[in-house]
């Protein structure tokens, strides 16, 4: 890399301030962590790792390095273009079988979902796992009966 190409790179600040705007697109758990490689064994520059459920749930985390900021920016992006698809697919599975596995008589409750899942996936998600649910048990419709719904 040239002191050309370092001098329009990313300050620190800057970075801190995409990192947080990424990780709020992807969701309310989602962490984008920033590292400067300095192993001696790799070529170095900037490593970035984006855990999309937070760092607890890293079984779907996304991990580039690259030789500036905004390379390995560019790098996440691109990524998560490919990424969300398949994201949104283990989530509705993943919720569909949680919905079987505690709905009474069709119906399992939001708070019964949040042990395992964030407000936010049930909210984008809780639909396509209910039709995913129903169409894996092949029993009467399941629903999630919300919070607010619950208190009515």
């Amino acid at each position: 890399m040239t002191a050309a190409a370092d001098a329009h790179d990313m300050t620190p600040a800057e970075a801190c301030a995409e990192a947080r705007k990424i990780a709020a697109e992807v969701g309310p758990e989602a962490r984008l962590w920033i590292r400067l490689e300095t192993d001696q064994r790799r070529a170095g520059g900037v490593g970035m790792t984006l855990y999309p459920f937070g760092i607890v749930r890293g079984d779907e985390d996304l991990k580039v390095t690259d030789g500036t900021f905004r390379g390995a920016f560019a790098k996440v992006r691109a990524e998560l273009a490919g990424a969300a698809a398949k994201r949104a697919a283990v989530t509705i599975r993943k919720l569909a079988l949680a919905i079987i596995d505690k709905a009474d008589g069709g119906a399992v409750t939001e708070l019964d979902l949040l042990a395992s899942f964030n407000a936010g996936e049930i909210a984008q998600y809780g639909e396509a796992a209910c039709a995913e649910a129903t169409r894996l048990a092949g029993n009467a419709p399941f629903s999630i009966v919300r919070r607010a719904e619950r208190a009515a």
